[in-house]
């Protein structure tokens, strides 16, 4: 229940016309500050006036007169007297809020006071509300204005980077060629090993046939160099003979 709509259980001699009035002027005040309330969240810690001190004992409603019954009340002195004939002493004790308010409260006097200053004070708390919501929605725009400094600089180094990868697409795509023509080059250069490891097998294997003709003369000349030896020793002793004769 806000403070406007507990104007009901003050304990205070009025008519329940002069209540509806002053509830209703109050609701007309407390409708744009709650309409303000999203924006001042951030910045306030309350938009409704304090929950005034209230006492269950001394409803209005539990002293008014039956009205049912009587058709004159003779003005409004003698219905507030009327109630204060039937109202304890308990209930004449002080109203406490945040306005300064600690008096008893008698009276159609009384009420228009406390409703004056109930106006004064909704009024002073709209504007200080108002004052943190311009304040708020200025922040924010400021806010507003460097996020979207922020995001024209990221959409231009975006648009930087975007060029640079264009331009390293651009180089790739000349690459691409060049290296298709390394590969073939390198399949050529392949082929040429391949035909100068098949000729050195070939020339390994008539090194091999080589060596095995080398051994082959190494035994003949061996045997040259034998038989050689064998016709000088004839010849020696050929000699020897000779000379004996």
């Amino acid at each position: 229940m806000s403070t406007y709509e507990s104007f009901g259980q003050f304990s205070a001699p009025y008519s329940s016309n002069d209540l509806d009035l002053a509830l209703a002027e109050c609701q007309e005040l407390e409708d744009p500050l709650q309409r303000l309330k999203p924006f001042t969240q951030m910045t306030t810690e309350s938009t409704s006036l304090p929950d005034l001190q209230l006492y269950d004992d001394c409803t209005l409603g539990q002293w008014l007169p039956d009205t049912t019954k009587q058709t004159d009340l003779g003005g409004f002195d003698d219905f507030n007297a009327s109630i204060n004939a039937t109202m304890p002493e308990s209930c004449t004790h002080s109203l406490q809020s945040t306005t300064g308010i600690n008096e008893p409260i008698h009276g159609n006097e009384n009420l228009s006071r406390r409703k004056s200053e109930l106006l004064s004070q909704s009024a002073s708390d709209n504007r200080v509300v108002l004052n943190r919501s311009s304040s708020t929605i200025r922040h924010l725009n400021e806010d507003y204005q460097t996020w979207d400094q922020h995001a024209a600089s990221l959409s231009r180094r975006f648009e930087k980077m975007d060029g640079s990868l264009n331009n390293v697409q651009d180089r790739l795509s000349r690459l691409e060629p060049r290296l298709m023509g390394l590969e073939l080059s390198l399949d050529k250069i392949d082929g040429y090993f391949q035909q100068t490891e098949a000729h050195l097998k070939r020339a390994l294997r008539e090194i091999d046939i080589l060596g095995d003709k080398f051994k082959t003369l190494d035994s003949i000349m061996l045997e040259v160099i034998r038989r050689e030896q064998i016709a000088m020793q004839e010849i020696g002793e050929l000699a020897g003979r000779y000379n004996d004769r």
